[in-house]
């Protein structure tokens, strides 16, 4: 989901009924509630910007691996994450050997990890129940 969040301006054009089931293949059905509202909130100019300056894969030819270890590496660049977290457990199912895309250093600061972590308990109420 993060991933998709830095994504937004990209993902609101994904409208046709493809996209929108491969869509939920990555997130499930909740999750594309969560993200639907998420995605509500604007772009910052410099988030715009980047798909302008830096070459970034286009969202159609990522796997779902690819958009998790991308999400991975934005919550891992803006430290919204507590290390002693669930953070451990979700680094175990990612590769090991990934290289971060060059684009991601260079990316505008965003609190779009923060905004996320925060919500995480109202979008998906188990998280609560996980993770206390």
């Amino acid at each position: 989901m993060r991933a998709l969040l830095m994504r937004r301006t990209e993902l609101r054009h994904w409208i046709g009924r493809a996209s929108r089931e491969r869509l939920a293949g990555w997130v499930g059905a909740d999750g594309c509630r969560a993200l639907a509202a998420l995605c509500a909130q604007p772009d910052t100019p410099r988030a715009r910007d980047l798909d302008r300056r830096e070459p970034v894969a286009p969202l159609a030819r990522l796997s779902d691996d690819d958009l998790a270890w991308e999400g991975w590496c934005l919550f891992e660049r803006e430290r919204a994450w507590s290390p002693a977290g669930p953070m451990r457990i979700v680094r175990l199912a990612l590769p090991r050997e990934s290289a971060r895309a060059p684009w991601i250093e260079r990316a505008a600061a965003s609190s779009d990890g923060a905004t996320l972590l925060a919500r995480l308990p109202s979008l998906f109420p188990e998280w609560s129940w996980l993770f206390g």
